[in-house]
């Protein structure tokens, strides 16, 4: 879902859930279950013509097996724009998940016979600097020309 808010906000969420139901059928004591899935939100704002601030961010739960209970992950970004050179040259800055340096995933394994955690940790912050030059636009308009045109008449 994806909507204007006003003229200058534009806003939108996305979601996916699953229920998760996993058996052994050898062995009623091993089953797993619960829910899965991601929600996403996302925002784009026109500040002026040429500044825009946009972000997204949401959660996710990966899917259950046997043995194994996903954990939640968290994300966020946020991204600022801007346009120079009569909108030729565009620069931005993305900063994700700037609260923590790093992203520890656990992982959980409960079975009658044993018990797993395990954790690690991954770099998660991360700040972007990228630019785009626009040299112009085809004098030809290319994308009408996806089929074949057959010039030969016969009279």
């Amino acid at each position: 879902m994806n909507s204007p808010i006003g003229p200058k906000l534009n806003a939108g969420m996305n979601m996916s859930l699953s229920y998760n139901n996993i058996e052994n059928n050898l062995n009623p004591l091993q089953h797993n279950d619960g829910i899965s899935g991601v929600l996403t939100g996302n925002f784009n704002y026109k500040v002026v013509k040429t500044f825009t601030i946009s972000g997204s961010g949401g959660v996710n739960r990966g899917a259950y097996n046997l043995i194994n209970s996903p954990g939640l992950n968290y994300f966020y970004q946020v991204n600022f724009g801007y346009k120079l050179f009569k909108e030729k040259l565009s620069v931005t800055m993305n900063v994700n998940n700037f609260h923590d340096k790093f992203f520890t995933y656990r992982n959980v394994s409960n079975n009658p016979a044993f018990r797993t955690v395990s954790r690690s940790n991954n770099p998660y912050r991360v700040i972007y600097f990228g630019a785009t030059y626009n040299f112009g636009k085809l004098k030809e308009n290319v994308s009408k020309k996806k089929g074949v045109s057959n010039d030969d008449l016969v009279q």
